[in-house]
């Protein structure tokens, strides 16, 4: 996931333009990184979803940008993407109960969670949460500076209400006349 449009890119996030959306207008900058993430479901059994920070490259290289937080542990290197790749995971049942707000966390390269950084782009990292993973589940927002996607389960979605049930139950819908 990133905003870049080259082919190891499988979902581009855009950022939008504040203000007058009239005319052809380009963002200059942009806070998304160009790789920002990977999602990757196990071979073995497919709901389980990690996410991870950074993404390949054309040449199928880990890309990171010059001014990313890397470090070495025991002949490992990991690293942060310059803005970050966060995540918050519910605390509860996402559909159907009452989920509580998490914590902001930051993920990793190598999949690791942390405690924010000071702020976004700062060179420190923040100390490991040893108790969270980067299993997503259903409900985490991923937060890549810039855009914020909310992740889905299987079974999330087969629990959440129907378009029809929606609009039937709005408080808006009257003779059935709700765009959806």
């Amino acid at each position: 996931i990133g905003r870049s449009s080259d082919s190891p890119i499988d979902f581009v996030v855009m950022d939008t333009i504040p203000g007058d959306k009239t005319g052809d207008s380009k963002v200059l900058q942009s806070t998304i990184s160009r790789f920002a993430c990977r999602i990757i479901a196990e071979r073995n059994n497919p709901r389980v979803a990690r996410i991870y920070a950074a993404g390949f490259d054309n040449a199928c290289n880990i890309f990171l940008g010059e001014k990313a937080t890397k470090w070495q542990e025991l002949r490992e290197i990991d690293g942060l993407t310059t803005n970050g790749v966060l995540i918050m995971h519910p605390s509860g049942s996402f559909v159907g109960g009452e989920p509580n707000i998490g914590r902001w966390r930051e993920v990793s390269v190598g999949g690791g969670v942390f405690k924010l950084r000071e702020s976004r782009s700062a060179q420190q990292k923040g100390s490991v949460v040893e108790d969270e993973t980067n299993e997503l589940q259903d409900g985490t927002l991923i937060d890549l500076c810039g855009a914020t996607l909310l992740w889905r389960s299987a079974e999330g979605l087969a629990k959440s209400p129907l378009t029809n049930t929606l609009v039937v139950s709005s408080p808006t819908a009257e003779d059935g006349e709700v765009e959806v």
